[in-house]
């Protein structure tokens, strides 16, 4: 009997414990699912953007850099002086060293001539060689000027460098046109890849963590910048397709090393005239680095889960027992009733004591069970407390991103779909030359002048409409102008539809003022400060343009200095030089303002006189006070020297059309002049105009 007492007491307590542990083990594992999957979820996302946003940032960085240097060669290129033969070597030397001072990472910038032969170049590493094999040269002059990176097998004895790997280089090349406007030889430089590295390595530093490693892969699928180790190397094929990068973004994929890695990808594409090389910037992190905040949120839920899991089922044993006491008094009196022992069951108050003991015990569980949903709310506290604590988190992460911001040279700012201004970094609040309160909570239409809004607004409702747009415009700044570089970049919900656009904008007024001063140095002789023969060439055909309209011809005066050899063997070429000026001076002194007088090259000058009323008599008079001008001898150092010069005219009409040609005629001219015996004018024969030949 006290067996199948024992055995029923154990029975009834351990059936009550199990159903009450898993109760609470499946409450409590449903809960903590359902909090780790959203969590999870997010922190993953979070993470991937920030590699994704690193290897957007490292691209365009690049792409700007390219087209900075490929605009610099083209303008390069454009200067006439490169191709002016009279122009010493050791001057165009001194040109590319300056350029190379302004900027390091060209290791090399050579000028060759059509035959590949390098006729000068920085610090005469490759004076003399033949470069024609090489894929620059060719690619010049067939239209192709930027050549991936590659070995520079010719300098790579020549250059000092670390490591134990050799330098690399990007190529940066243009043809340059000679006097006679055609193709003389090609200007072109090697540029260091490791600029490109650096600029990798400071978006890299941002991340503050040595296992977000950088790599730039060629179109081909070549390294170009990885850690040490890789570079020069094929990158694996990954998931099968390629590099598998397109655009930006990210993905995990297991590498050739048997790793899995969390990669951020962005692919180059160009900016403005530079057509990009196809470059794609990868940022990976090892996964198991990359989502380590992930591993210890979810080992912290779990062990947290299981801990509360373990409390409840200790919980249910103890209370078990006393919830089945009350039951085994009520079967013992039926046991002793049934035996005889007693001759009835308790009294209905007796029995009513037990039923409020059994109601006692379920009164006890309810207890037990809003003590457990206490336990439950003290939880979903801890969790919330958790939550808070990300929040402040990622409220700091996002100061320590306004830092960055506010510490960047560029406006930075984003607005919403009804164009109002949510942010805006310290640059843009400068610029705007408002207080950043003043700014942010405002619609653009009331932040901008109306002038800057008009010009700016069909490219915000492009950036509203999905497009990403890119243009340079100019605005009033501090009394000057301000040139910028701006990109408006839509962003847009789950659901594709555009919820704002954010706005980078770029100074680019000191490259702008370069590019005007290397256009002005295209124009303009370097000696004399005279108009040169390419605006001459322009100059002329501009004549042409007037005489269509105006009826009135023009004329082109062709000048040299007679026996200008003799004086340079006579007085040196620094002589040479100043009477060149002196020379042009002169010139300069005897015709109208409207007219334009420059040097085309050596002792060659041109003068072009607008709007002659009567083609013979006005260029005669023209004519006659340049001789007229060279009569008082130049004074050169101690010595005065006498210069006469010999002049040819050519009238020109509305029916000309090639300036070279009407040059061509003026210079034969100009020979007549030479065999009249000098320090004469002579006009060209057979002109159209039928203007009779007048012997000076």
């Amino acid at each position: 009997m006290l067996l199948f007492r024992a055995a029923y007491h154990k029975r009834l307590k351990t059936d009550l414990a199990w159903r009450f542990c898993g109760m609470s083990i499946l409450l409590t594992l449903v809960t903590i699912s359902v909090v780790e999957m959203t969590v999870t979820a997010s922190l993953q996302e979070q993470i991937g953007q920030r590699l994704a946003a690193m290897a957007f940032q490292t691209a365009d960085k690049l792409d700007q850099g390219m087209a900075e240097r490929y605009r610099e060669f083209e303008l390069l290129a454009e200067q006439g002086n490169l191709g002016d033969p009279s122009e010493p070597l050791a001057r165009k030397q001194q040109r590319l060293e300056r350029i190379q001072k302004a900027y390091p990472y060209y290791a090399w910038i050579g000028v060759t001539d059509l035959q590949g032969r390098v006729l000068v170049d920085t610090k005469s590493l490759l004076t003399g060689v033949d470069v024609s094999k090489r894929p620059w040269f060719g690619g010049a002059l067939a239209g192709t000027h930027i050549q991936d990176v590659h070995e520079a097998k010719l300098l790579a004895a020549k250059l000092p460098y670390a490591g134990s790997e050799p330098p690399r280089f990007v190529d940066v090349a243009f043809p340059y046109s000679g006097p006679d406007g055609k193709p003389a030889g090609v200007v072109g430089a090697h540029m260091s890849w490791n600029w490109a590295a650096q600029m990798q390595r400071d978006v890299l530093a941002v991340a503050g963590s040595p296992s977000v490693e950088g790599f730039i892969v060629s179109k081909d699928g070549t390294i170009l910048v990885a850690p040490v180790g890789n570079i020069a190397r094929p990158i694996p094929a990954l998931d099968g397709s390629g590099n598998g990068t397109k655009g930006n973004g990210y993905r995990i994929q297991r590498w050739a090393d048997t790793e899995e890695y969390l990669v951020g990808y962005a692919t180059t594409r160009g900016h403005q005239a530079y057509p990009g090389l196809g470059w794609t910037v990868l940022v990976r992190q090892n996964v198991k680095s990359a989502f380590e905040p992930v591993r210890r949120t979810q080992q912290l839920i779990f062990w947290l889960g299981l801990g509360i899991a373990l409390v409840f089922s200790a919980f249910g044993v103890l209370h078990a027992r006393g919830l089945v006491a009350p039951l085994v008094a009520l079967a013992d009196g039926a046991r002793r009733l049934r035996l005889g022992q007693a001759a009835s069951l308790a009294p209905t108050n007796a029995h009513h004591v037990e039923v409020q003991e059994l109601g006692s015990a379920l009164t006890a569980l309810v207890d037990d069970l809003q003590a457990n949903q206490k336990t439950l709310r003290d939880l979903n506290a801890s969790l919330e407390n958790k939550v808070a604590k990300r929040t402040q988190a990622l409220a700091a992460s996002e100061e320590r991103m306004r830092i960055i911001t506010d510490n960047t040279p560029v406006l930075i700012a984003y607005l919403d779909a009804q164009q109002r201004f949510q942010f805006v970094n310290r640059t843009g609040a400068e610029w705007l030359e408002l207080d950043r309160n003043a700014i942010e909570g405002r619609f653009a239409k009331d932040v901008l002048h109306e002038a800057a809004y008009a010009a700016l607004a069909p490219s915000m409702d492009k950036a509203l409409a999905g497009e990403h747009t890119t243009f340079e415009h100019s605005r009033p700044y501090q009394g000057k102008h301000q040139h910028l570089t701006t990109q408006f970049v839509p962003e847009t919900d789950a659901r594709g539809r555009v919820v704002g656009f954010f706005a980078l904008a770029q100074d680019i007024t000191d490259s702008k003022n370069y590019q005007l001063a290397l256009k002005q140095d295209l124009l303009t002789d370097a000696l004399t400060g005279l108009p040169n023969r390419t605006a001459c060439l322009q100059e002329i055909q501009s004549a042409v343009a007037r005489t269509r309209r105006s009826r009135k011809p023009f004329a082109v005066m062709f000048l040299d200095v007679d026996r200008f050899k003799q004086i340079n063997d006579t007085y040196g070429h620094d002589a040479g030089d100043q009477v060149l000026i002196e020379f042009g001076r002169r010139l300069r002194q005897s015709v109208r303002d409207s007219d334009l007088v420059a040097r085309l090259a050596g002792d060659e000058f041109l003068i072009i006189a607008q709007d002659v009323n009567d083609p013979v008599d006005d260029t005669v008079l023209i004519a006659q006070k340049v001789l007229d001008a060279m009569i008082d001898p130049l004074q050169v150092g101690q010595s005065e020297v006498h210069v006469t010069t010999s002049i040819g005219i050519v009238v020109g009409s509305s029916d000309d059309s090639d300036p070279a040609a009407i040059i061509k005629r003026a210079d034969a001219a100009m020979y007549d002049a030479k065999r009249d015996g000098r320090n004469c004018y002579a006009f060209a024969r057979h002109e159209r105009n039928a203007v009779d030949v007048i012997d000076g």
